[in-house]
């Protein structure tokens, strides 16, 4: 189990699990992100350019090792092979098939399209859509990722 694993490629891969970030942005996520009780992933680092900010649950928060300086990379050098390796191990799935199975998962539990998008930091709606709603829902997103955190850890029946 990915758990019992305390090496920087499992807890890499967890993170990547219940963040539903890409694979890069895990990998590319450095200790300055890190804050409180959000990742803020740059603009630069995200397919749809523009920043976004992940609210961190206590199973994502479990996910960090001993905290390195602002610009060391949060789970070291490891490479997405790496992660794929060892999820491989234990099931035939891909990494990045978990971003699939989070946006199931969520629309069976009724959690609108929208939030379920903007967790995904994907753009919502055409271009005046996005220039009139610049909120990211965070406080929703929080819960949203809080009930992923549960299912995922299997802390209860989500």
């Amino acid at each position: 189990m990915l758990t019992d694993i305390d090496k920087p490629v499992a807890r890499a891969l967890r993170w990547t699990i219940l963040t539903a970030a890409r694979t890069s942005e895990t990998l590319g996520a450095t200790w300055a992100e890190i804050n409180g009780d959000t990742w803020t992933v740059p603009a630069n680092r995200i397919k749809a350019g523009r920043e976004h900010r992940v609210p961190l649950t206590d199973a994502m928060r479990a996910c960090l090792g001993p905290r390195g300086a602002d610009g060391d990379k949060v789970f070291g050098l490891i490479g997405a092979m790496e992660m794929q390796r060892l999820l491989k191990r234990y099931h035939d799935y891909t990494v990045h098939g978990f971003r699939s199975a989070f946006v199931t998962w969520a629309q069976e539990k009724g959690y609108p399209f929208e939030l379920r998008e903007i967790a995904l930091a994907h753009r919502v709606g055409d271009a005046t859509a996005q220039a009139y709603n610049r909120g990211d829902q965070k406080h929703l997103r929080l819960e949203l990722m809080q009930a992923w955190s549960a299912y995922v850890t299997g802390t209860t029946a989500a």
